[in-house]
């Protein structure tokens, strides 16, 4: 039985288009973990700044509105991260099985 080198090639490219692929969602779903973990310490930075001034100065208490403002409007963003990676790593995994 005779290999023909067309055959070889072709398979070769199928085969790196499918690691180039899965190395790409890979990727994606590493970039959402770290963004997610990027927006939970900007929270958590943002929730410290708004206790240190809430203690500290009564003068700036819209400093303290501002800052629960926003670490709630950042921990809810990076739980919808963390949502969107759950839900496309379900459906790679149900594409895959």
């Amino acid at each position: 039985m005779e290999i023909k080198k067309e055959g070889v090639r072709f398979l070769i490219l199928v085969a790196l288009f499918i690691n180039w692929f899965i190395g790409r969602i890979i990727s994606i779903i590493f970039v959402f973990n770290i963004l997610n973990l990027f927006l939970k310490l900007i929270a958590h930075f943002s929730f410290i700044v708004m206790l240190v001034t809430f203690y500290t100065d009564n003068d700036k208490k819209w400093i303290v509105l501002f800052n629960t403002l926003f670490f709630f409007g950042v921990y809810y963003g990076a739980n919808l991260i963390q949502k969107w990676n759950i839900e496309i790593h379900d459906y790679l995994l149900s594409k895959l099985v």
